[in-house]
């Protein structure tokens, strides 16, 4: 990383990242710039070329498993609700 281009900062300037915990979807802190570029390829196809988006959106998907940037190591634990109307 160059001098003044911290990680931080590179990946500040991508939708998918935000360095606020509450917001940020992206809870690997990964970003990549080139992976970037191609979802708004894919997402500017989709309306004019379905196939070729479909094609794009594969590609960044195997790329993105690829590289596995967040392993789940937990499974959440959640609360369901019951009643005794639906024999739960």
């Amino acid at each position: 990383m160059t001098p003044g281009r911290s990680r931080e900062n590179l990946c500040a300037r991508y939708s998918s990242y935000t360095s606020n915990p509450a917001t940020n979807l992206n809870l690997a802190g990964w970003c990549d710039p080139a992976l970037d570029a191609q979802v708004a390829r894919a997402r500017s196809l989709e309306t004019i070329n379905p196939t070729a988006a479909t094609g794009l959106w594969n590609r960044i998907d195997r790329s993105l498993t690829g590289e596995a940037p967040w392993v789940a190591m937990k499974v959440a634990l959640s609360t369901d609700f019951v009643s005794r109307r639906t024999g739960d």
